[in-house]
């Protein structure tokens, strides 16, 4: 009788890991958005610093106790929790630059004692552990980026992460790390002395990191890293930001005394490093920002005189290097944010008329088109966006929503609002959005409860339980609170 019943708790225990795991005050968590849990019961968590890392949220959170620390959440309420409080009590650890590896997360933390320094953690208490006092003097401040930000001052380039810091000796420059102490340290020291290199815009390219550096020599200039001291070299002396990888070909934006800030490229010599066209003819700036890849075509955009900043894209050329469309005929459009989704390039403009809405484009003047005018009283104003497996996701302004999320499939029809999460113009949505599998995260914004709270999406969720499969629970707790008596009486026919 005692092995039959432990099966039948077992067999319950399971049905409740598999289908209960729920949060605390959402019963089911579906067909929309739900609270993962309230951390701060009594004020707001403001939940922030979004990161995704094997397979994990990583977040930064005030529960009203510890202050701001590292937490974790696999998007149900009892996985959802404090990492680690790295400063005991109210004081806060600061996190920040939380930067994805695989598997582990890296970030800078200061417990108070040792100063702001680099730390890595696998999701456990016991696995957050300080990587290595890089400035045993000071603070070495590692820096880069968080959540849906480029990596900019951390970057991983296959098992190595790259990074800048500053060991008080030879300023701020460009460090790596295997993920353990002894493989954490300097490549190179670019700018000899303590004023450091300022290594910015880190950038995997097939492999190799370019990244914008000084040497002493006046402005940035293109360098590339493999990783060691010599091959760590400048490629160019030419001033470099927004660097992106174009199918293993470098895209940035460059400038000199002569053209000011424009496109340039490179193959990663100098030879092969090259102004792909003056769009502001002179010293004037064509500025290029928001460097897009779409199947291995540059999308970007620009200042031109004559039509203000629109969409543009490259090829390398300069008989190639066009622009799209002129979207707004009588401003600029500002194209500036920009995101390749399931073969879709959507891109944020106003054309003059509708504010700034949601467009997407197939490099083609007639192909370049408004997808919906999402607030048509003024700018819906579409951020934050994000892919989640080939579908995208952002968050948008409506007059009577507010700020909510949305998702689209490219068409009018297929977009639309996810649902309303604060009923009225507030603010459903928070400053952030970070996609873990099919899960979306974001701060809840909703201000008729507590704001800044950890908020979850699933994008495809389980079916809805039908009334059988409930019938099923039910069953199993029949069992449970009832199953010796059953049992015993089984056996005691059986025996008759």
């Amino acid at each position: 009788m005692g092995s039959a019943r432990t099966s039948t708790v077992a067999a319950l225990a399971l049905l409740l890991a598999s289908g209960l795991a729920f949060p605390e005050d959402t019963w089911p968590p579906y067909p929309g958005p739900y609270r993962v849990k309230i951390i701060n019961p009594t004020a707001a968590a403001f939940s922030k610093r979004l990161t995704s890392a094997g397979g994990k949220l990583y977040f930064v959170a005030d529960d009203g106790i510890h202050g701001d620390e590292l937490w974790v959440s696999d998007g149900t309420w009892v996985g959802t929790h404090m990492v680690k409080d790295i400063v005991l009590g109210p004081e806060t650890g600061t996190p920040g630059s939380l930067t994805g590896g695989n598997p582990l997360l890296f970030f800078q933390a200061d417990d108070g004692v040792i100063g702001a320094e680099l730390w890595t953690s696998d999701g456990t208490e016991a696995g957050t552990i300080l990587l290595k006092d890089i400035n045993p003097s000071g603070d070495s401040y590692p820096s880069g980026s968080s959540g849906n930000l480029i990596c900019d001052r951390m970057c991983n380039v296959g098992a190595t992460l790259f990074f800048v810091a500053d060991d008080g000796v030879h300023g701020r420059e460009l460090w790596k790390t295997d993920g353990t102490e002894e493989g954490t340290v300097l490549v190179r020291d670019i700018y000899a002395g303590d004023d450091g290199s300022g290594a910015y815009y880190l950038t995997d390219v097939g492999g190799t990191l370019f990244f914008s550096a000084r040497d002493g020599g006046g402005g940035s200039s293109l360098w590339k890293s493999d990783g060691t001291e010599s091959g760590t070299v400048k490629v160019k002396d030419v001033m470099t930001s927004k660097i992106t990888n174009v199918n293993g070909k470098v895209f940035f934006k460059g400038g000199d005394e002569a053209t000011g800030w424009e496109l340039w490229a490179s193959d990663g010599t100098e030879e092969g490093t090259y102004l792909v066209k003056d769009i502001y003819p002179g010293p004037g700036w064509g500025s290029p920002i928001g460097l897009i890849n779409v199947d291995g075509t540059l999308f970007f955009s620009a200042f031109d005189p004559a039509y203000g900043t629109e969409l543009w894209k490259s090829d390398g050329t300069e008989e190639g290097t066009v622009m799209v469309k002129d979207i707004d005929p009588v401003g600029s459009s500002g194209a500036g944010r920009k995101i390749y989704v399931g073969g879709t390039l959507f891109v944020i403009a106003g054309d003059g008329v509708h504010g700034s809405e949601l467009w997407k484009s197939d490099g083609t003047e007639e192909g370049t088109v408004m997808v919906k005018d999402i607030n048509p009283a003024g700018d819906s104003d579409p951020e934050l966006m994000i892919d989640v497996n080939g579908t995208l996701y952002f968050r948008a302004y409506h007059d009577e929503y507010g700020w909510e999320l949305w998702t689209s499939d490219g068409t009018e029809e297929g977009t639309v609002m996810v649902t309303d999460l604060c009923p009225g113009t507030c603010t459903g949505v928070g400053w952030e959005i970070q996609a873990v599998g099919d899960l979306i995260f974001f701060p809840g914004g909703n201000e008729n409860t507590q704001g800044g709270e950890l908020w979850a999406y699933d994008t495809a969720p389980d079916p809805i339980p039908t009334v059988s499969q409930w019938g099923v629970v039910v069953t199993a707790i029949a069992l449970l609170c009832c199953g010796s008596i059953i049992i015993a009486r089984r056996e005691r026919v059986t025996r008759g």
